[in-house]
């Protein structure tokens, strides 16, 4: 793993400048480490576009309001999006969380909290059964940014 701190946005990542550093995840004698170190190749990516919309986990609300990794849920249970800049305008209908299957694509309408890195909403009762992909749409200034996650949630 690669760890270090850059003083501004146009820094790159340089092993052995500041505190940059190569750590291993497992024990490696001296041969070793000097032998990664030696032909380590890496490529910086550019930053994010700072107002982008990003998922990063989909939870199910409990009744006691812990949050549970089992998506597969019934109508009228709360979802919950963690994330960054998830900010949207209720008012903008192609912004928003939205279910995704084959049938087509519904906008959740209904929301507990609307946060910038949290979004609760419950599971529309009119919403068929069968699973889908989430999503959600945001306008921080003139471009819509859609965020999308790999977790699929099974409404039953």
């Amino acid at each position: 793993n690669a760890t270090g701190t850059c003083s501004n946005i146009q820094d790159g990542f340089t092993l052995g400048s500041g505190n940059h550093t190569l750590g291993f995840l497992f024990n490696a004698n001296e041969a070793t480490t000097a032998n990664v170190k030696a032909k380590l190749e890496y490529k910086q990516l550019p930053p994010d576009i700072t107002g982008e919309a990003k998922l990063y986990r989909v939870t199910a609300l409990n009744d006691d309001a812990s949050e549970s990794t089992n998506l597969s849920v019934s109508k009228g249970k709360t979802l919950r999006l963690h994330g960054r800049n998830l900010t949207f305008d209720i008012t903008d209908e192609n912004q928003g969380v939205f279910l995704e299957n084959e049938s087509g694509l519904t906008r959740l309408s209904v929301y507990n909290r609307r946060g910038t890195n949290v979004v609760d909403s419950p599971v529309p009762s009119e919403l068929a059964a069968g699973s889908y992909n989430v999503s959600i749409v945001t306008k921080p200034g003139n471009t819509y940014f859609t965020a999308n996650i790999d977790s699929v949630v099974t409404v039953a």
